[in-house]
C-alpha cells in the first residue's frame, strides 16, 4: 500500500553532521587586580622574620655566653640577659661588668668587643626593623588622626587641639608624645614597686635610660628590676628616638612646604606667553610631551611633581617603557585596539 523507503546504512543514520572547524577565541577577561609597592610591603613579612631571628640568635648568644664560658665568674641567666639587652641598645650601665669582673680576662674583653659591635652594629639595625613593623600602626593612626582634625576643620567644629588642623608630621609628634610619656610614667611606677626607690629616682632612672645616656648611678639591682629592664629598655629607647625624629621633622616639613608652595603658585592665577612656552620646554625637555602647542593636566601634573622632587626622572623611566610595551599599536593611549591586538598575538 505504501511504498518501501529504502533501506539506509545504520552508521549514516547514527553519524553527526561534520564539525564546523575550530575558530580562534579571544581570551576572557578575568577580575585583575593592580599591586603596589605598598601592598607588596605590606604582605611580604620576610624582612621582619629574618630580623627577628638574627635578634634572637644575638640574644642566645650574649646568654650563653655570659652563663657558661665567661671567666672568672659566669653571669646569672637573667644578668646575663640584662647585660645583652643594655648592651644592644647602648644604655651600657656598667653595673654588670664591675660586679662580674669582666674586663679582667683577655677572652672576655675580646668577645665583648666584638658582641658590642656586632649588636650596634647589624643587630641594632635588626631591631629597628622588627621594631618599625610595630610602629606602622603609630603612623597609621597619626594619619588619621590628622584625616580626622582635617575634617573637623574643614566642616567648622571646635577641635580639642585647635581650630587648625595637624599636620602629618604634627600628628606623628602628638601620637609619639603620649606614648612615651605613658612609657615614661609606667616604668617610674613599676621601677618604684620593684626597686623600692623614690618616684623621683624611678623617673630619673627611666630618662637616664631611654636618652641612653646610662650614668650607671642608678641601676636595677633585684631579679624583677633586671628583668623588666630589659623590657622597658627596648620599647623605651626605640620610642625616644622615635619622638627625636620626630620632632626633629617639624622644621623639616615646615620648610619643605614653604618651598613647595612657591613652586606650586609661580604661574599665578593667569598663564601668559613666556610661562606658556617654558611649561612646554619644561615638558619637552623631560620626555613628558609630544605636543609641540599644548600640554594636557597628566603632563602638566607630572612636570610639577618633577620640580616639587615629589619624584625623579629615573622613576618615570621604567614607567614610560612598561607603557609603551603595553601599547601595541603605539598610539600614545591604552584601548581596546591594544587588547586585541595582544589577543591575535596570543592567539
Amino acid at each position: 500500500m505504501f511504498a518501501r523507503r529504502p533501506e539506509r546504512n545504520a552508521l549514516l543514520d547514527n553519524a553527526q553532521p561534520p564539525a564546523d572547524p575550530p575558530t580562534p577565541t579571544r581570551p576572557q577577561l578575568n577580575h585583575f587586580h593592580s599591586i603596589s609597592i605598598s601592598d607588596l610591603d605590606a604582605s611580604d613579612r620576610s624582612p621582619q622574620c629574618y630580623a627577628a631571628l638574627l635578634v634572637l640568635a644575638y640574644f642566645v648568644l650574649g646568654v650563653l655566653y655570659y652563663s657558661y664560658l665567661a671567666a672568672p665568674e659566669k653571669f646569672t641567666l637573667i644578668d646575663a640577659l640584662y647585660f645583652t639587652v643594655v648592651t644592644i641598645t647602648t644604655v651600657g650601665y656598667g653595673d654588670v661588668n664591675g660586679d662580674y669582673k669582666l674586663v679582667d680576662t683577655s677572652q672576655d674583653k675580646l668577645f665583648t668587643a666584638l658582641f658590642v659591635l656586632l649588636g650596634v652594629g647589624i643587630i641594632g639595625a635588626a631591631v629597628g626593623v622588627v621594631l618599625s613593623a610595630i610602629l606602622d600602626r603609630e603612623d597609621e593612626l597619626a594619619e588619621r588622626l590628622s584625616r580626622q582634625q582635617t575634617t573637623e576643620t574643614v566642616r567648622r567644629r571646635p577641635s580639642l587641639l585647635g581650630k587648625k588642623a595637624l599636620s602629618p608630621a604634627q600628628a606623628k609628634c602628638v601620637v609619639s608624645a603620649a606614648q612615651l610619656v605613658l612609657v615614661l610614667l609606667g616604668g617610674t611606677l613599676i621601677f618604684e614597686r620593684l626597686e623600692h626607690v623614690s618616684l623621683l629616682t624611678a623617673f630619673y632612672w627611666c630618662c637616664v635610660s631611654v636618652t641612653t645616656v646610662g650614668y650607671g648611678d642608678v641601676a636595677p639591682e633585684t631579679f624583677a628590676g633586671k628583668a623588666f629592664a630589659c623590657v622597658f629598655l627596648l620599647v623605651g629607647t626605640v620610642l625616644m628616638a622615635k619622638s627625636l625624629g620626630d620632632i626633629a621633622g617639624l622644621p623639616l616639613e615646615a620648610r619643605r612646604k614653604r618651598l613647595e608652595k612657591k613652586v606650586l603658585e609661580q604661574y599665578g592665577d593667569h598663564l601668559d606667553g613666556e610661562e606658556f612656552a617654558e611649561i612646554l620646554r619644561y615638558a619637552h625637555s623631560q620626555g613628558l610631551c609630544d605636543s609641540a602647542t599644548s600640554c594636557s593636566k597628566t603632563e602638566f601634573v607630572l612636570s610639577m611633581l618633577l620640580k616639587l622632587d615629589k619624584i625623579d626622572k629615573d622613576d618615570i623611566r621604567p614607567c614610560v617603557q612598561a607603557f609603551d610595551h603595553l601599547d601595541s599599536d603605539h598610539s600614545g593611549r591604552l584601548d581596546a585596539g591594544d587588547v586585541l591586538a595582544a589577543a591575535d598575538a596570543v592567539v
